[in-house]
């Protein structure tokens, strides 16, 4: 019937018009979702790339704190060597030092020694010539004394 006929037009207009404000829905929703999307792909993009700079940084420094360290380690080495050839050199001064000690004190007690066995000999020679000077002192008294017993004899003769 014409009714039903009309009835069916209404329904299907209105079903038309249903598919289309749904579809425009859906459309929104989907450009709605596309947008957020594309933030967020964005964002993450921004995130990738800030981790890229942060890498390259943080190489960077390592490069830098690990060319340091290399630096510190030839500093130490070079120390090391310094300090081995000082206690070297050291060592080396002090044995010069105590064979010069102890050829100083070799020379000093030799001299020591020379020098007692020339005073030995000097006052050897000094008690020597007293008691000479002594027995011709006592010969010329002697002598004199006998000149004069002889003397006090011949005057009593």
């Amino acid at each position: 019937t014409q009714r039903d006929s009309l009835h069916t037009a209404q329904l299907e207009t209105q079903l038309g018009k249903f598919w289309e404000t749904k579809k425009q829905e859906d459309t929104t929703r989907d450009e709605a979702h596309a947008a957020q999307l594309r933030e967020l792909e964005d964002h993450h993009a921004a995130l990738l790339q800030a981790a890229k700079t942060d890498a390259e940084k943080l190489s960077a420094e390592k490069t830098v704190l690990e060319g340091q360290n290399q630096a510190g380690e030839k500093r130490e080495e070079a120390l090391r060597a310094e300090l081995g050839q000082r206690d070297a050199s050291h060592a080396a001064e002090v044995d010069k030092l105590t064979l010069s000690s102890t050829a100083r004190e070799d020379t000093l007690r030799s001299e020591h020694a020379a020098a007692t066995a020339e005073l030995v000999k000097s006052h050897a020679r000094f008690d020597h010539e007293r008691e000479e000077a002594h027995a011709a002192d006592l010969k010329e008294k002697l002598a004199a004394q006998k000149g004069r017993f002889i003397s006090s004899l011949t005057d009593a003769a």
